[in-house]
């Protein structure tokens, strides 16, 4: 395990980041974007959806 955070409620996603090293997280509390480089979180509020470029998946 890398890093561990607990939420209290429902995550509705998790997703990782074009650039590997980034977890997108959206829960009915806002939305977070956990850096596992730089071992750090940063947090948004619900109404504040940040930027966030996730993987796609590759047919084949």
């Amino acid at each position: 395990m890398i890093m561990e955070k607990t939420y209290g409620g429902g995550i509705y996603e998790a997703a990782f980041g074009s650039e590997s090293n980034l977890i997108f997280i959206s829960s009915r509390f806002g939305f977070d974007i956990i850096d596992t480089k730089k071992m750090n979180i940063k947090s948004f509020d619900p109404v504040s959806e940040p930027q966030f470029s996730r993987q796609q998946c590759q047919n084949g």
